[in-house]
This record gives structure tokens, sequence and C-alpha cells, in this order.
């Protein structure tokens, strides 16, 4: 018996959902023109974002805008207590809706979660297709977003070639194929659904010394053998594994001469505790006598990390009964980085 054949393509047999359905099956699905369309950018106001203008397809639907257009402000995240949200900025495209066919639109996610929640996404060649432009992370209690805080998902067709990404792509948000190829700036991948970022790529930089403020003396009635928390920096989970370089300087010793204070830098523990993991041992020579105090800078790049991290300086008083002394000009910065391996 010959099975029957229902043929969507030849003139006058097919509709525009037919069509977005047939089309769907020949290439990417959802894609923007161009390195530039439909970049989202953080923007002045709390937790606003901008979208540049430019065109994108979804299932061979076209858009284009000619204007930047501004989303926000998104939902406050609670306060500084609360844990990270992930939220997304997508591309709609609606074929049962002749009123906005298309638009940007922002759908939040939940505190605590290790990414934006995918399944709020609806790909279903015309019906609805959401195409993922940007996911921006919000802090508990954040305000202004920063660059940080947008990650690029969006892919553009090259010219007979692969599928296109930035260096910065957020790769779980991309509507791809396992096995699709996907250039990742000068570097190519096959695609793969289990991504979150490419491997290498710069996930977060976290510089400066939020709540280590000025300088000044520390460490009075520490003993000799017990340690004092300096500073503590944390990390939130990037969602896979990861590696950190991370980078210190900082200028301190001790304010009476005959006492020494050796300093560590790690991960884990809390209080006045010396790290669990002490990644970057420091010894300061610290018998100061009135002189300048001596400047440390070092850097180390950590390797098999992940989930959060909580990254912490502790002094130790080794002899003597002076305080120690942390000058303001300090420097402390965190790469988070896609593990390569």
């Amino acid at each position: 018996m010959a099975v029957i054949h229902t043929t969507v393509g030849f003139k006058g047999s097919t509709n525009q959902i037919g069509e977005a359905k047939r089309l769907a099956k020949l290439g990417p699905r959802a894609t923007v023109a161009d390195a530039a369309a439909w970049k989202v950018s953080h923007a002045a106001g709390d937790r606003t974002v901008t979208v540049a203008a430019g065109s994108g397809q979804a299932c061979g639907v076209d858009d284009t805008t000619v204007a930047v257009d501004t989303i926000g402000p998104f939902p406050p995240n609670g306060t500084a207590s609360t844990a990270t949200r992930w939220d997304m900025v997508v591309a709609r495209w609606k074929w049962t809706d002749p009123v906005t066919p298309v638009e940007f639109v922002h759908i939040a996610g939940v505190p605590g979660a290790a990414g934006p929640d995918l399944t709020k996404l609806v790909r279903n060649p015309g019906t609805q297709m959401d195409m993922v432009i940007g996911v921006v992370r919000v802090a508990g209690g954040q305000g202004a977003l920063s660059a940080n805080d947008i990650f690029d998902p969006r892919v553009w067709a090259g010219t007979a070639g692969p599928l296109q990404a930035s260096p910065g792509a957020y790769l779980a948000a991309i509507d791809g194929r396992d096995g699709e190829r996907l250039d990742v700036g000068n570097v190519a991948y096959r695609y793969s659904s289990g991504w979150k970022y490419a491997p290498g790529q710069l996930i977060g930089l976290y510089d400066g010394v939020p709540g280590w403020t000025g300088s000044g003396t520390f460490g009075g009635g520490v003993a000799v053998g017990d340690s004092l928390g300096i500073y503590t920096f944390n990390t939130p989970d990037p969602g896979q594994p990861y590696e950190a370089r991370i980078t210190l300087a900082v200028e301190a010793g001790s304010a009476a001469a005959g006492t020494r204070w050796d300093f560590f830098l790690g991960r884990g523990n809390s209080g006045n505790a010396m790290p669990a993991t002490q990644d970057m041992p420091f010894l300061f020579v610290a018998e100061d006598d009135g002189r300048p105090r001596y400047k440390h800078q070092i850097s180390r790049r950590i390797q098999g990390l992940t989930g959060p991290a909580s990254w912490r300086l502790v002094a130790k008083r080794i002899y003597g009964t002076g305080d120690g002394v942390v000058a303001g000009n300090k420097l402390f910065s965190v790469e988070i980085i896609a593990a390569t391996s």
C-alpha cells in the first residue's frame, strides 16, 4: 500500500504557518542579521537595557527595527542578601497575533537558579518562536546594570557557512542543534545542548574592592598564632566548570618593629579561620619600624573549579604585639573563565 505524502512548498499548497515549519528544517531556525543587530546593552536606570537596531528572522519571517529600543526597568530582585537572578530578553514571533506579531520581551528568572529558566521559552515554528538575544544577571538588590551583567546568546549565519557567535556567547540560550558547527570568534565548535559558555570564554570580571574601604590598622588583641579575616569577596556559580585568574596587590605590614603578620588568600571558611584552600599564600616581611610598608602583587590561575566561591584574605600573627596595617592603594580582581578541558 502506498503511503500518503503531505507536501508543503508547491504553489498553492502552503500558508504562512506551513512555510514556517518548512523553513525551520532548512537551516538555523532563528538568527540575527549580523554581529551588530539587536545587540543588548546595559542602559541608564535601574535594571534597564537597550536593544540595538537591526533585523532578525525566525523560520523565514524577517523583522527589522530602525531605532534603539529600551526595555526596563526589570522587576527588582529583593535585597542585597537575595540570590542572583538570571533574566532573558527575547525576540518573539507569533504567527497567530496580527497586532504584535514580533516584539522584544523580558522574561524574569528565578533567584538562586544556576542560569535563566529556558523552560519559559516557546520554540514552535508556525505558532511562536522565542529567540534569546540577551541574558542578564541581576544581583540581589541591584539597581543599575553594568556591561559585566549582560551575556550575548545571538547567532548569525555566515555567508554559505556555519553559524557565527560573539566570543561572549551565552551558549545555553542558543536555539542550536547538537553537532551543528558554531564559530565563536575565531574558534570553531560543534554545538552541544549542554554548553553554557564556550571553553576559554571570559564569563565574568570582578574587580575593585567592594566593602574593603580606606586604609587602617587591624589585629589588636589577636594572639600569636591566631588569624584575622581581612577581606572576603564572593563570586557566583557560573553553572559549569571554570577556572579563575586571581590578581591581588596590597601594601601591608605591621605598625611596630618586632612584629610579623603573614597573609593568605584562598577559598572557603569564614570569620577569622584560615582559608580551607590556600590558593595564593603570602609571606609579607612585616617587621616595620616606620619605613614604608611593603607592597606585594601576585597573580595565579586556578583550575578545576565548580560552584560559587568565597575568596578570603586572612592575616595571621606570627610573632610580636604590633597591629597590622593595610594601605589604601590595593587591588583585587577575579576573572572567571569557562574551563578549557
